[in-house]
């Protein structure tokens, strides 16, 4: 049988004022360097320095995920969070990691198998953290009887500053106990600046970890910052997308007169 091929082509290369490159981590498009471009050129240094950026993001962050999923991350995590922090680039830490939000970590989707509540309180010194189970987890294998979850506080303070990284667990519950409130608690260092919350969830026969591939689970569930400027930011750069969305199927004049009208 032959082989299908994709019509869409996807085009890489330089096109007018900007180049289309494709990578394993997708697409992305950025200004093409002048003719005269070198090391010592400032466009040379300022893509340098945006690379130097995100890989530094994103290896924060997978370094994270590593300590919150162990081996159950999903080996396409790190190409799917660069993709997402290269994607319509913006130079604030903050806005980066709010696109994040969401996204899985483990190869097993959290919230196929359970529904849960997180509700974080940040009035200092604390980090107080309360989780709330609404259904109780259901797989279809294994015949799981027990879980446990776990929460992994990631902060951010300077961008010189090393991430910090901090992890607490639950006792192994019952599937068929009443469902429960968890509440952690994390001291909360006046420098920090930004935050993010991965939640973890294990699931076990006779309180132990079966440690099959799809029986733990982690999303990043919660990011937030302490600097107002950062909300403003956040909220006018997702305005300014909203915005490109809609005129990129904006009809125009020239669309009605460009269509091919039936015979009379």
């Amino acid at each position: 049988m032959a082989k299908s091929v994709s019509a869409v082509t996807k085009y890489s290369g330089k096109l007018g004022d900007v180049v289309h490159v494709q990578t394993a981590n997708g697409e992305f498009v950025r200004k093409a360097p002048s003719r005269n471009s070198g090391r010592d050129n400032p466009e040379f240094k300022e893509q340098a320095k945006i690379t130097a950026f995100l890989n530094q993001i994103a290896s924060e962050i997978n370094t994270a995920a590593i300590r919150a999923g162990e081996h159950y991350k999903n080996k396409q995590f790190y190409r799917t969070i660069q993709k997402k922090i290269r994607n319509n680039f913006i130079e604030n830490r903050f806005v980066l990691l709010h696109r994040l939000k969401g996204i899985q970590i483990a190869k097993q989707p959290l919230d196929v198998v359970c529904s849960y509540e997180l509700i974080t309180q940040t009035n200092p010194p604390y980090f107080d953290i309360e989780l709330r189970l609404n259904r109780p987890p259901h797989f279809y294998k294994y015949e799981p009887d027990c879980f446990f979850f776990g929460v992994t506080l990631v902060t951010w303070s300077k961008l010189t500053d090393p991430v910090k990284i901090e992890q607490k667990r639950t006792e192994w519950r019952s599937t068929d106990a009443a469902l429960p409130v968890f509440d952690f608690r994390f001291t909360r260092e006046p420098e920090t600046i930004n935050w993010m919350i991965i939640v973890r969830l294990t699931l076990g026969v006779n309180n132990e970890d079966l440690r099959y591939w799809d029986t733990t689970m982690a999303q990043i569930a919660d990011v937030g910052t302490f600097d107002e400027n950062e909300l403003k930011l956040l909220r006018e750069h997702e305005a300014s997308l909203k915005e490109q969305e809609k005129n990129m199927f904006r009809k125009t004049k020239e669309d009605d007169e460009g269509w091919v009208k039936a015979r009379e």
